[in-house]
């Protein structure tokens, strides 16, 4: 059996449009070493994911440009935008708050995150990306990286009061 996610990007369709895309993308995730080891110390032991805080009580989904590798982690990623016109990593708790849906879609059980919209303000995002990662802090890169998504098809900038949604979900095969 698998541990498998993804990330699920709901873009307007001024965006779509704009960038010649699909309105609603699903991209598989690549789970880095780190992650592959803290998810299943958190699960079959219920460790704290390797924090000298203890467990953490939130993810992080953050947007980035990366072309990663299994050895990544948060220090690895550069290529994320600053945290200005409304960019900020987004907020997952670990609870039936941020992740109000556990389920089974064909036979595979799933949990699926809250919807988690960015939204540019005052100024467009300093860069564009092409993928989503999920970490153990909402700035910098003491703490760690757990997975990002795959690439989308074109790097998606996000213009002053444009926005889009996702989510993640994380799911046995």
């Amino acid at each position: 059996m698998e541990l498998l996610g993804g990330y699920r990007f709901f873009f307007p369709e001024s965006v779509a449009k704009r960038l010649g895309i699909s309105r609603e993308i699903f991209i598989p995730n690549t789970v880095v070493d780190v992650g592959k080891e803290q998810f299943l110390r958190a699960v079959t032991r219920d460790e704290d994911m390797g924090l000298t805080g203890g467990p953490p009580t939130e993810f992080h989904i953050g947007l980035c440009n990366q072309a990663p590798v299994e050895a990544d982690t948060l220090v690895s990623i550069t290529t994320e935008p600053t945290v200005t016109f409304g960019y900020a990593r987004k907020v997952v708790e670990r609870n039936s708050t941020g992740w109000p849906t556990i389920d089974e879609v064909n036979g595979q059980k799933r949990a699926t995150s809250k919807v988690l919209t960015f939204t540019a303000s005052g100024g467009d995002f300093s860069a564009s990306f092409t993928r989503a990662f999920l970490c153990s802090v909402s700035t910098g890169t003491v703490g760690n990286l757990f997975s990002y998504s795959g690439p989308l098809t074109v790097p998606i900038a996000i213009l002053d009061g444009e926005s889009f949604a996702m989510q993640y979900e994380l799911y046995f095969r």
